[in-house]
Protein backbone atom coordinates (compact mmCIF):
# COMPACT_ATOMS: atom_id res chain seq x y z
CA UNK A 1 0.00 0.00 0.00
CA UNK A 2 1.44 3.28 -0.77
CA UNK A 3 1.35 6.61 1.60
CA UNK A 4 -0.81 8.86 1.31
CA UNK A 5 0.43 13.06 0.71
CA UNK A 6 0.25 13.48 3.66
CA UNK A 7 2.53 10.69 4.95
CA UNK A 8 5.21 11.52 2.30
CA UNK A 9 5.53 15.03 3.35
CA UNK A 10 5.97 13.50 7.29
CA UNK A 11 8.78 11.65 5.98
CA UNK A 12 10.55 14.31 4.05
CA UNK A 13 9.95 17.15 6.77
CA UNK A 14 11.67 14.23 9.47
CA UNK A 15 14.63 13.41 7.03
CA UNK A 16 15.42 16.93 6.09
CA UNK A 17 15.93 18.05 9.39
CA UNK A 18 19.59 16.31 10.00
CA UNK A 19 20.33 15.57 5.80
CA UNK A 20 22.11 18.80 4.87
CA UNK A 21 24.27 18.25 8.16
CA UNK A 22 24.67 13.99 7.69
CA UNK A 23 27.98 12.92 5.61
CA UNK A 24 27.88 11.83 2.39
CA UNK A 25 27.31 8.18 3.38
CA UNK A 26 24.29 8.73 6.00
CA UNK A 27 22.84 10.88 3.05
CA UNK A 28 23.06 8.12 0.60
CA UNK A 29 21.37 5.82 3.08
CA UNK A 30 18.31 8.26 3.93
CA UNK A 31 17.94 8.71 -0.02
CA UNK A 32 17.94 4.45 0.18
CA UNK A 33 15.38 4.09 3.17
CA UNK A 34 13.31 7.26 1.84
CA UNK A 35 13.48 6.41 -2.27
CA UNK A 36 12.05 2.66 -0.86
CA UNK A 37 9.39 4.35 1.29
CA UNK A 38 7.89 6.73 -0.57
CA UNK A 39 8.52 5.33 -4.36
CA UNK A 40 9.98 8.88 -5.33
CA UNK A 41 12.79 9.12 -8.21
CA UNK A 42 16.02 9.44 -6.16
CA UNK A 43 16.53 12.37 -7.63
CA UNK A 44 13.67 13.80 -6.95
CA UNK A 45 14.10 12.81 -3.35
CA UNK A 46 17.11 14.54 -3.15
CA UNK A 47 15.75 17.42 -4.20
CA UNK A 48 12.87 17.64 -1.64
CA UNK A 49 15.42 16.97 1.22
CA UNK A 50 17.52 20.17 -0.12
CA UNK A 51 14.84 22.47 -0.79
CA UNK A 52 12.92 21.48 2.76
CA UNK A 53 11.98 24.55 4.50
CA UNK A 54 12.68 27.20 1.71
CA UNK A 55 9.91 29.16 -0.05
CA UNK A 56 8.85 27.46 -2.97
CA UNK A 57 6.88 28.99 -6.05
CA UNK A 58 6.97 30.71 -8.90
CA UNK A 59 8.53 34.55 -9.18
CA UNK A 60 5.88 37.59 -10.08
CA UNK A 61 7.16 39.51 -13.25
CA UNK A 62 5.76 42.21 -14.27
CA UNK A 63 3.17 40.34 -16.36
CA UNK A 64 1.22 40.08 -13.09
CA UNK A 65 -0.83 42.85 -11.55
CA UNK A 66 -1.00 43.35 -8.12
CA UNK A 67 -3.78 45.00 -6.01
CA UNK A 68 -1.72 48.23 -7.10
CA UNK A 69 -1.95 47.69 -10.74
CA UNK A 70 2.12 47.36 -10.44
CA UNK A 71 4.72 44.65 -8.88
CA UNK A 72 7.44 46.28 -7.29
CA UNK A 73 10.05 45.24 -9.29
CA UNK A 74 8.52 46.95 -12.07
CA UNK A 75 8.36 49.85 -10.43
CA UNK A 76 12.27 49.93 -9.54
CA UNK A 77 12.69 48.98 -13.20
CA UNK A 78 10.93 51.80 -14.26
CA UNK A 79 12.98 54.37 -11.78
CA UNK A 80 15.97 53.22 -12.64
CA UNK A 81 15.01 53.90 -16.46
CA UNK A 82 13.87 56.84 -15.35
CA UNK A 83 17.64 58.21 -13.54
CA UNK A 84 19.41 56.61 -16.38
CA UNK A 85 17.59 58.84 -19.09
CA UNK A 86 16.47 56.14 -20.75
Amino acid sequence: MRLTMGERRAVIRQAAAGYCKASKKRKGQWLDELVALTGYHRRYAVRLLRAHGRRSGVRVGCASSSMSGLNSSCVRRENVRSLSGR
